[in-house]
């Protein structure tokens, strides 16, 4: 009975445990999302809504040029390659996709 418990705790205190990295993991994403420029963060949360340029263009009252300029200023910011990255990398710390 006492090994049970033992283990129990065991297992309850690598629960917690596990979840400190990723709060710092989230924290440090929430950090960087700060390094983006106020338009940057609309786009990327755009993108993580699953708009296409043409729609961000469109909504923003942007050309689409300018639109993928901000989201290679992001990707490279976040270092990521590719949108899909980008919108994980986004909605990893939770942040809002409205901006």
């Amino acid at each position: 009975m006492a090994v049970n418990v033992f283990v129990m705790e065991a297992q309850t205190d690598l629960r917690y445990d596990n979840h400190a990295p990723r709060e710092r993991e989230g924290e440090e994403v929430r950090a960087m999302h700060q390094d983006l420029s106020p338009r940057e963060r609309e786009v990327v949360a755009l993108v993580a809504h699953g708009k296409t340029n043409a729609q961000i263009a469109l909504e923003t009252g942007l050309s689409e040029a300018t639109v993928k300029n901000y989201l290679a200023n992001a990707m490279h910011k976040a270092g990521v390659d590719n949108r899909t990255a980008l919108a994980v990398w986004w909605t990893s710390a939770g942040t809002s996709t409205n901006g």
